[in-house]
């Protein structure tokens, strides 16, 4: 198995998500930032959901995208990773 990676340009930082287990009542993962060899942002994030009481493939599926709504919710939410994200490119290295 081979993993291509393709860089985005010097004055974007690079957004790299790592998972480390994932089940359908919790998603842990690291998420780093970096701008050219810089390391901006670098943290690791642990969201909980309920568990489920059925097997309704439709319903499972539904918990599956909110899963990955409260994912991103917690990211983007987060003090931190908004300052590093979100900072006036000028002022980065």
């Amino acid at each position: 198995m081979a993993v291509y990676e393709n860089l985005p340009p010097h004055e974007v930082p690079y957004f790299n998500l790592t998972f480390f287990s994932l089940t359908d009542r919790e998603f842990k993962f690291t998420v780093v930032l970096r701008k050219k060899e810089f390391l901006l942002f670098k943290k690791q994030y642990t969201v909980e959901m309920e568990e489920s009481t059925t097997m309704d493939k439709t319903i499972l599926e539904k918990k599956a995208y909110q899963l990955i709504d409260l994912t991103l919710q917690t990211i983007l939410r987060d003090e931190e990773f908004q300052k590093a994200f979100f900072e006036d490119p000028k002022s980065m290295p």
